[in-house]
């Protein structure tokens, strides 16, 4: 039995399943991750480079496996290559060692800095090689499973139920601001330690690997709990939660005006696919430019491997967003903007267009 309600140019199909939603959203999240990965690769490191290059030169001190007192000089990676060797003892022993910061944990040097979008494109290719620009994927891929079941499903399913059980016009309007930032808290608190990987292998040099990265992750884990791979979790939900509600907000009004003013009652595919590229396009942009400073954040807190042990005060978002503007200006809350932007703008564009169209072919079905 098929149940249509028609409201502000919307129809809501019962013969559309949530694993026809899920299948088109996967679909849609694959083509995205695939085609702005390297942007995100891009953005991520300009934000960790500011903070690399402000963290000192210091000794590291062992003591022994639950007492480590150091920060690391590229945060990143604790034990790279066969550092813990070199510093624990071949047989894995832990006797009080000083070391000096190992030069392969040296900053990048100056002609390898990162002088913006492009200039990162090009040197990221020319250095470490062009595959290197989709560092990252695999952590990415995995996260869009849980997230778009999660987050896009979620969305149609509470954005419905207030369509069909509330005739307020005013709560009906507000809606997306409220549905879309809950489905993204859900969303986001399940995919966060997935969040954290993914960040640190975007934010590594060359040479550094996604093995490398689980290996300094499960030390993490061993000293400071399961708990620490929510680490970022705050900053994220900083930036997500407005994002998502600032979002579909935006693209449910400017679909909605593209819907009344076409001529043709009858949508095509092809129609559902312009309407929410652009609806995505635009709404993404706005909402991306508003929230970057608490991506810069929690960009700062998950490649900060300085507070990963269980002992150390764990830093606030708003003490983070001082530190960088005390230290950088106004400007370095908004580091990364233009390929944040032009990573969010198209994904997306490409997501939700893939999305719709593939909810629009389902339901001709």
């Amino acid at each position: 039995m098929t149940t249509q309600v028609a409201t502000n140019g919307n129809q809501l199909n019962s013969s559309i399943t949530p694993m026809h939603k899920t299948v088109s959203a996967c679909g849609g999240a694959l083509l995205t991750s695939l085609l702005v990965t390297p942007l995100d690769v891009v953005k991520t490191r300009l934000q960790s480079q500011t903070f690399h290059q402000r963290t000192p030169k210091i000794a590291y001190v062992y003591g022994s496996p639950l007492s480590v007192a150091c920060i690391d000089t590229y945060p990143l990676v604790p034990h790279r290559g066969n550092v813990a060797c070199r510093w624990r003892g071949q047989s894995g022993g832990c006797s009080p060692v000083l070391r000096i910061c190992a030069s392969d944990f040296a900053i990048e040097d100056s002609n390898r800095q990162l002088k913006g979008t492009w200039d990162g494109v090009v040197k990221i290719a020319r250095h470490e090689g062009f595959t290197k620009l989709w560092k990252g994927l695999s952590p990415t891929l995995l996260m869009q499973i849980p997230a778009t079941a999660i987050y896009y499903v979620g969305y149609d399913y509470m954005r419905d139920f207030i369509k069909l059980n509330v005739r307020d016009p005013v709560i009906d309007k507000y809606s997306p601001l409220v549905v879309g930032s809950i489905a993204r808290t859900c969303a986001a608190t399940c995919i966060s330690p997935i969040e954290l990987i993914r960040t640190r292998v975007q934010s590594a040099s060359s040479g550094t690997n996604l093995a490398e990265v689980m290996v300094g992750v499960s030390d993490m884990v061993k000293r400071a709990g399961a708990l620490s791979l929510w680490k970022g979790l705050s900053p994220t939900l900083w930036r997500d939660v407005p994002f998502s509600g600032l979002y579909w907000m935006g693209y449910e009004s400017i679909r909605d005006h593209l819907k009344n003013n076409h001529t043709d009652g009858n949508l095509k595919p092809s129609d559902e696919f312009q309407f929410a590229f652009i609806a995505g396009a635009v709404s993404g942009s706005v909402a991306a430019v508003l929230t970057t400073p608490f991506d810069v954040a929690k960009t700062h807190i998950q490649v900060d491997t300085s507070n990963d042990l269980a002992s150390k005060s764990k830093p606030k978002v708003f003490e983070v967003l001082r530190s960088i503007s005390k230290k950088q200006g106004y400007k370095g809350l908004f580091t990364g903007l233009i390929p944040r932007v032009a990573k969010v703008a198209p994904s997306c564009a490409i997501m939700i267009s893939s999305y719709e169209v593939g909810k629009a072919l389902f339901r001709e079905q």
